[in-house]
């Protein structure tokens, strides 16, 4: 059996996601190896090291840290792994002094509201009609 996941970077708008927000807080370098251990993350999934993961106590929507190590700069994207299997990416930070930006939290655990919202409509309205009608 596969390890093998989707992961997805929510969409912050119809021309910026979690990812481009990402991408304007690292280097060039930075952001490539970030690149690679989503592939692995991808790859992988939960079998990854255990040290990349941890749990977001208080949170009402599950939320975990997807924790690495950038060129000395720790980085963090809150994510949830869905029922569907699908790891959603919320939100990144620059962890400082071992806390989570309470304004990360808040805006992740809005985020995949949005984010179950839209999968459920993608799943109900016809395709021909989300095409026609830019619905999505």
């Amino acid at each position: 059996m596969s390890n093998t996941r989707e992961v997805d970077f929510f969409e912050i708008s119809p021309t910026k996601s979690v990812l481009d927000e990402i991408e304007e807080d690292l280097t060039v370098r930075q952001f490539a190896k970030l690149d690679r251990s989503i592939q692995r993350l991808e790859k992988h999934g939960w079998a990854l090291d255990g040290t990349f993961f941890r749990k977001v106590h208080g949170t009402k929507e599950a939320l975990r840290e997807f924790r690495l190590t950038l060129e000395k700069v720790e980085y963090r994207i809150l994510f949830t792994e869905e029922p569907c299997g699908v790891f959603v990416m919320l939100a990144g930070y620059k962890e400082k002094a071992n806390s989570i930006p309470p304004g990360r939290i808040r805006a992740a655990e809005q985020r995949i509201v949005l984010w179950r919202k839209r999968r459920v409509r993608e799943a109900t309205v016809p395709r021909s009609l989300t095409l026609r009608e830019g619905l999505i």
